[in-house]
């Protein structure tokens, strides 16, 4: 079903959504590859943002056609998926989506069932990522990776790659506006909570781009009880609503309806708040190392319940960043030395092996880094820019050191393309040359002859 074939769709829903997808995916291509074009926002109130960022170009595209908008969310929804599990690689995502979605339309034209070709896509699939694992590499040299993925900015690469040892490739790297007029990495305390709002809601994110809650000099409550009831919470929502101040709430469980609550308190009345759960099944250890990082009393059912609120129980944190499945802590209120000479201590006096390591473990926890890249730029549509090549480049490096590298420019795909006759291997076939074929188009090359080139070799 390859070469130029011209589909005409009779359904005029489906046209529309096709409509749509193309809209999108057509200005999200443009972005691709080291000659993408940069793409113009209008931001509203005569603001505007210059970026290659794919998902955040997807992300503005509206369109005022209902179903042509349904058609452009299709591979929005692509885009931030792909971001939201790998943090970079979105707009190679959007084309493989537009590119499934017509040659799949191409099958449907010729009288098969949809059931069918999406099945037989399914079943290509595994096959693909074999051959994609066999082809990664791992690799050491990760300030090379993060230097080609900061658009061969060897500054910046070291800076990224500088960060990313110092607090390992699950650490917390965080991108900043620098005060002076140059570009650094910085180190601070911080402590990691493998807690997110994925096991209680994502209406808790204000940061799309990056999918986490942040929120500058925070508050933070830890209720070591299950939440059954609204006025369990309610002074904590009113403190927050009064205060002005962000709250990060850390409860041992909460029904979905006072969640639902609570969550409304923050999209309808506007409250800074974003909640977790305590990491840990009745790991007393960790809700004490918690609350000690973060200066903060905890609630518990036994000695200091909920009913009992005071505002100067609550701790605080110059920083508090709610990922998917893990919260970061920074720079948290609570004076941690009298716990960390304790914890030496009973390291000392400890002759089991495996209460050592748990020991070291909590005093690793407490002392944990979280790197802040502090960036300059000459302009604010300069900096949100950076920002996003920077946090990209950042997701790059780090999947890089987990899961290794494969050849750039859309060459890995064009290699392991399935060679078979089922449905969806001449599906996927056709849609993994489109990246190859769309990075060379921006470059101004020919993507057939560069084409022919790679497969020679």
């Amino acid at each position: 079903m390859g070469g130029n074939v011209t589909v005409r769709i009779e359904n005029k829903p489906l046209e529309k959504l096709k409509r749509g997808v193309d809209q999108l995916a057509d200005t999200v291509r443009e972005t691709l590859g080291p000659n993408g074009k940069n793409i113009l926002i209008d931001m509203g109130n005569g603001n505007s943002l210059s970026t290659r960022d794919g998902v955040t170009v997807a992300h503005y595209v509206k369109l005022r056609d209902r179903l042509e908008n349904m058609g452009a969310a299709l591979v929005r929804h692509a885009a931030k998926d792909t971001n939201a599990e790998a943090g970079d690689g979105t707009s190679s995502s959007t084309v493989l989506a537009q590119a499934i979605f017509d040659e799949g339309l191409k099958f449907l034209a010729a009288g098969h069932g949809p059931i069918e070709v999406k099945r037989s896509i399914d079943e290509a699939m595994p096959g693909i990522l074999e051959r994609l694992n066999g082809i990664a590499k791992l690799t050491d040299n990760i300030e090379k990776v993060a230097t080609i993925s900061a658009n061969n900015d060897p500054i910046l690469g070291k800076i990224i790659a500088d960060a990313i040892r110092k607090v390992g490739k699950d650490g917390t790297v965080l991108v900043e506006h620098s005060t002076t007029r140059n570009t650094y990495v910085s180190f601070q305390e911080g402590l990691i909570v493998e807690r997110g709002w994925e096991e209680t809601s994502p209406y808790f994110i204000n940061n799309f781009q990056r999918q986490v809650a942040e929120y500058d000099d925070a508050e933070i409550a830890i209720i070591e009880d299950k939440i059954h009831r609204f006025d369990q919470v309610e002074d904590f929502i009113r403190h927050a609503a009064k205060s002005g101040r962000p709250l990060l709430m850390i409860v041992k469980d909460i029904e979905d309806s006072v969640l639902a609550w609570v969550i409304a308190n923050r999209l309808k009345k506007g409250v800074q708040i974003a909640l977790i759960k305590t990491p840990g099944f009745n790991d007393v250890n960790l809700v004490d190392d918690l609350s000690c990082r973060s200066g903060t009393r905890y609630y518990h059912p036994d000695w200091n319940p909920v009913s009992n609120f005071k505002p100067e129980d609550l701790g605080g944190a110059k920083k508090v960043v709610v990922g998917k499945s893990s919260t970061t802590i920074i720079q948290g209120r609570g004076d941690i030395g009298e716990r960390l000479a304790f914890l030496n201590e009973q390291i000392r006096n400890e002759t089991d092996e495996i209460g050592k390591t748990r020991l070291q473990d909590r005093i690793n926890r407490l002392t944990n880094s979280v790197a802040t890249i502090n960036l300059f730029a000459n302009s604010e549509a300069e900096m949100k820019d950076m920002k996003l090549r920077i946090e990209d480049a950042i997701n790059a490096t780090r999947h890089a050191m987990a899961e290794g590298i494969v050849q750039g420019g859309g060459t890995a795909l064009l290699r392991i393309r399935p060679t078979g006759d089922t449905i969806g291997e001449k599906i996927l076939s056709s849609a993994m040359e489109k990246p190859f074929w769309h990075i060379i188009q921006n470059a101004g090359g020919n993507p057939w002859a560069v084409m022919s080139a790679v497969e020679a070799t």
